[in-house]
């Protein structure tokens, strides 16, 4: 279902696990395939599946978000966590440099800002 609703306005996989239901591993490694393959981020809405010990976010993600509402299984008053995970252009040591990173965080924020923009004119 996923491949077919699949676009070249496609920015993103967005992954929500709603209620606690955890989409599994092989799962999220068939969309990390897709992702790939179509030169695309995951982002992982986890706001309804942590559980503090439990579930912190899939490997397969580049970015889990998590958000603390009085309604979501780790309650505060508000706020919220994202995870941004290193990408895979790794140097021969094994690291990214600090300018790697701050490009990843500045186009993970442009694609969000895409998305909004977006959003009410489809």
């Amino acid at each position: 279902a996923v491949r077919k609703a699949m676009s070249k306005k496609t920015v993103v996989i967005f992954v929500v696990h709603p209620f606690g239901a955890v989409l599994g591993k092989d799962s999220m490694a068939e969309l990390r395939t897709m992702a790939n393959e179509n030169k695309l981020d995951i982002w992982e809405d986890c706001a309804q599946c942590y559980s503090g010990s439990g579930y912190t976010g899939s490997s397969f993600a580049n970015a889990n978000f998590f958000s603390f509402g009085p309604i979501k299984t780790a309650t505060a008053l508000g706020g919220g966590v994202a995870v941004l995970r290193s990408p895979c252009n790794k140097d021969d040591n094994g690291t990214t440099s600090h300018e790697q990173e701050l490009e990843r965080v500045s186009t993970l924020v442009s694609t969000m800002r895409r998305m909004q923009e977006t959003k009410y004119k489809q």
